[in-house]
């Protein structure tokens, strides 16, 4: 925000964002330090990072329509992400299933049928299409149009608050 869209940062957001810069570079780097680098976690680490990358990319520029002479609705900013994340991902979509039914099929298998989920998975997508997609970019678009990205990232902090122990307590992780 302050680099691209000029935005002011206080002191404390500073220490804020180095502390959190590095404890992100720590743990992208950790299963280097761990195992040198063998196993999944350095990868799911890196894909991680540039999930986080794009994450930004798309604050300031969903900040910087909704900010500029010509704002922008939030409903329209959050309508035309999804519109261009549907154009991006569903030609990797139908490559995969393409190539997994030419596999399935090449091994005699029987054609895997993906639409064909049981009411859990119906329920799992709707959950995650309305709550976890519509209304989560929704509302954090309606606040980029009301607060600065800056303001807007430190709260991103809050996700390993709540992630960890929903992570203990739904998935039984460690």
């Amino acid at each position: 925000g302050a680099l691209f869209l000029k935005e002011k940062i206080t002191p404390l957001e500073k220490i804020g964002a180095g502390l959190a810069l590095a404890g992100s570079l720590f743990e992208v780097i950790r299963p280097l330090l761990n195992n040198g680098g063998q196993g999944l976690n350095l990868k799911g680490n890196l894909l991680v990072l540039a999930s986080v990358v794009v994450g930004a990319v798309y604050s300031l520029l969903a900040r910087k329509y909704q900010s500029t002479g010509k704002k922008y609705n939030p409903m329209l900013v959050t309508g035309i992400g999804f519109m261009v994340g549907f154009i991006t991902i569903a030609p990797f979509f139908a490559a995969e299933k393409w190539f997994l039914n030419a596999g399935e099929h090449s091994a005699g298998l029987a054609l895997s049928s993906w639409w064909l989920v049981d009411y859990r998975g119906w329920i799992g997508i709707v959950f995650m299409a309305l709550l976890g997609s519509c209304i989560a970019y929704f509302t954090y678009n309606l606040a980029l149009s009301l607060i600065e990205a800056s303001e807007a990232g430190v709260f991103t902090y809050l996700q390993t608050v709540f992630a960890v122990p929903l992570a203990v307590i739904w998935l039984k992780e460690p």
